[in-house]
């Protein structure tokens, strides 16, 4: 691991704080490694949701609301290529000590429904 700037690993970009720059990650905590159901496979390609779309959901929503436990649901707009709209996308995860699980996820135009304060 080189001893300053950027590493990049699976579990997210850290700064090295050598330089003593304030990082992006500063005051959010890195993320797990994400893990997909098989449920949230078939769901994904049924749906036309890109493996893309729904990692940024997770590492970077627009808000995130605490369901059963242990499960989260990440939330974020964002312009679907397919439909060319912006549609909502929830993404629903169960979170461990190792692991972020994505047990199903959905996109919907119902922003009012779904969205505090919409």
């Amino acid at each position: 691991m080189p001893s300053q700037g950027w590493c990049l690993s699976s579990l997210a970009a850290v700064e090295i704080r050598q330089n003593k720059r304030r990082s992006f990650w500063e005051d959010k905590p890195p993320k797990k490694p994400i893990r997909w159901s098989a449920h949230a496979r078939k769901k994904a390609a049924k749906r036309e949701i890109s493996k893309a779309d729904v990692e940024q959901t997770i590492m970077q929503s627009d808000s995130t609301m605490r369901s059963q436990p242990p499960r989260q649901i990440f939330m974020r707009r964002y312009l679907d290529e397919v439909l060319q709209t912006e549609m909502l996308l929830r993404v629903i995860v169960e979170e461990t000590d190792a692991e972020m699980a994505v047990v199903t996820l959905y996109k919907t135009s119902k922003f009012r429904k779904y969205e505090p304060g919409a």
